[in-house]
């Protein structure tokens, strides 16, 4: 059975595909990354503020204290709610209540804001919250694209052989041999897959756009800005890159030259029966 392929996903994001799925991370930068704590006010187990900048790890371990953090877990239960990180047939929780599949959503959350992060700077779970629900977070994930459209010629070998004779008897005055089909084959093959009859290449960029909403606000929606494209045509055939190939031999060079002069010998010999 065939190996599947497997997509390696940078740290950050691998990390958090992992804690959105449930599954034990491989890496868990994310529980040591310095995270905002100025917005979400989260306090210790004796009540007391945590300080502006904490650690991933204390912010899922604040998640367990309802004594304290009871209305900041509601209201992040309640965000990744809306951007689709519980499902939206699941019952939330009562108010001061957490479920295990609710810490889930909330580290899941928590490991995309720190994979969009760069190193060393503070994860802002809740700018992050508010910028995938917005759309703005999903210029970051679809990034620039580049465009590569290559047309290759691969022809058919029983025509190529037909071809390949064609160009043999009116530049050689006789048929290829097998051999000499299967190299003159292979020949154009590589030349082909080196040369596409046409090639497509540009970007593609992306921005982000306000779009109206039902309840009359505005929602920012992913667009493809402008799309850049150059072609490049190859015009050579297959015939003419063979007829090329066997006129740089030394054979078309010398059966041109008998053919020169047998050409000379006729007209002479056409003359000489005129003068009689």
């Amino acid at each position: 059975m065939a190996k599947k392929p497997t997509i390696k996903l940078p740290a950050g994001l691998d990390a958090a595909a992992a804690a959105a799925g449930g599954q034990p991370a491989a890496s868990k930068q994310y529980l040591a990354a310095p995270v905002d704590n100025s917005q979400l006010q989260l306090k210790d187990a004796n009540g007391q503020p945590l300080p502006a900048t904490i650690t991933g790890q204390q912010l899922v371990d604040s998640l367990k204290n309802t004594k304290y953090n009871g209305s900041q877990i509601e209201g992040l239960k309640q965000a990744v709610a809306s951007i689709g990180r519980i499902p939206s047939n699941v019952k939330l929780s009562a108010t001061g209540q957490i479920t295990p599949d609710e810490i889930k959503a909330i580290t899941g959350a928590l490991a995309e804001a720190a994979g969009t992060t760069a190193t060393g700077s503070k994860v802002n779970l809740v700018g992050h919250i508010q910028d995938v629900k917005n759309g703005t977070g999903a210029q970051s994930l679809y990034p620039d694209t580049t465009i590569n459209i290559k047309q290759l010629d691969q022809p058919n070998i029983e025509a190529s052989k037909a071809t390949i004779n064609d160009v043999f008897l009116s530049l050689l005055g006789r048929s290829a041999s097998e051999k000499e089909i299967g190299q003159y084959t292979q020949k154009y093959l590589d030349y082909a897959a080196k040369n596409p009859t046409s090639q497509t290449s540009g970007v593609n960029k992306y921005g982000i756009i306000a779009t109206p909403t039902a309840s009359g606000g505005t929602s920012n929606r992913l667009f493809r800005g402008s799309q850049t494209e150059t072609g490049i045509q190859n015009n050579l055939t297959e015939q003419a890159f063979l007829q090329n190939q066997v006129k740089s031999t030394g054979e078309y060079n010398a059966f041109t030259a008998a053919g020169t002069g047998f050409d000379m010998l006729t007209k002479m010999a056409q003359k000489d029966v005129g003068a009689m």
